[in-house]
């Protein structure tokens, strides 16, 4: 594929010259992936429990996305034993919503298969659809396990506020929201748990007291441990 469209010494059109850029990236794309899909590799993930969750062409194959039906310790243990050797990386799993108890762990494709001529792989830098192959970034393998989280009793805020329903009547809005370093960036550091409306002389305290136990309600169902001093990982 790689030596079928290599330019040539005749072509004199940009758009030309463009277009089978364009064609070379994808082509190192179906290279590599083809590489790591038909290794002995999807066996080792496979006796793991790996159900497949999104492989999108239209983002041009640019992130496997598997869950594994084991524990986080017998997947990190299996995703070391198929790296290509030079290529290690450490496999740490994060969850990213309070309310969904996978966590993922986020791989180049470089770790697997020979992946050539793409750019410095960053998991954190969102490309839109259309500029993947003008960025043409690493691709990912996408890993995610269930897995508990430990959790300090300050991720969690209370915050409230009068606000006026129809007619001119007011009310208390409060909630209870959450805050983590791993949280996925669409939250914004601050993901909605609990909330509630009460009337405006209700007590704040017992305002406070309701929602979090409504919170911890959610916690207990997620696989969230509260505890002071917990791993925040």
């Amino acid at each position: 594929m790689k030596e079928a469209i290599k330019t040539q010494d005749w072509v004199d059109s940009p758009y030309y010259l463009r277009d089978l850029t364009d064609l070379y990236k994808v082509g190192s794309r179906v290279d590599a992936w083809r590489d790591f899909l038909l290794s002995e590799k999807i066996d080792v993930l496979r006796k793991l429990g790996m159900l497949v969750m999104s492989f999108n062409q239209h983002d041009l194959f640019n992130r496997l996305i598997i869950r594994l039906d084991c524990s986080e310790d017998e997947a990190m243990a299996g995703i070391r034993s198929v790296m290509r050797p030079g290529h290690e990386r450490d496999v740490a799993f994060f969850r990213r919503s309070i309310h969904d108890k996978t966590a993922w762990a986020y791989l180049p494709l470089s770790c697997f298969a020979d992946a050539q001529g793409f750019n410095e792989w960053d998991r954190d830098k969102e490309i839109w659809q259309s500029d993947i192959l003008k960025f043409n970034p690493m691709p990912q393998l996408m890993v995610g396990v269930e897995k508990e989280w430990n959790v300090d009793p300050s991720c969690f805020t209370f915050s409230h506020k009068i606000r006026r329903r129809q007619y001119g009547a007011r009310e208390r809005y409060a909630q209870v929201s959450f805050n983590h370093p791993h949280l996925d960036q669409r939250f914004k550091g601050n993901q909605h748990v609990v909330s509630g409306t009460f009337p405006v002389d209700e007590e704040i305290k017992a305002i406070k007291n309701n929602l979090m136990e409504l919170a911890m309600d959610v916690c207990a169902k997620q696989s969230v441990c509260v505890e002071g001093g917990g791993d925040n990982g």
